[in-house]
């Protein structure tokens, strides 16, 4: 896996999104020698499927009413669900 520098990482951008999204290989994004971020090919981390999925199941919970177990009503459950989900996708 390759390792830039997050200067170089800003200056040539488009490239390295070309070359993750064609080579698919992601690349380690540092700063002052440490990393700190990571770049890589959307279909290999799955991550937006997973997120699919998950706001999916939370549609289909919304429906079905009733406790939690938590005690919080499934609507309310919903949307404190939707509301985590919509934050880590920003």
């Amino acid at each position: 896996m390759r390792s830039v520098s997050a200067m170089t990482m800003r200056r040539h951008f488009g490239q390295f999104l070309d070359e993750v999204r064609y080579g698919r290989k992601a690349v380690i994004i540092e700063r002052d020698g440490k990393p700190m971020a990571l770049l890589s090919p959307l279909q290999d981390d799955g991550s937006l499927t997973m997120r699919r999925k998950r706001h999916a199941a939370l549609e289909r919970c919304a429906t079905l009413g009733g406790p939690t177990k938590r005690g919080r009503a499934a609507g309310q459950w919903v949307k404190d669900e939707r509301a985590d989900w919509e934050r880590r996708a920003t």
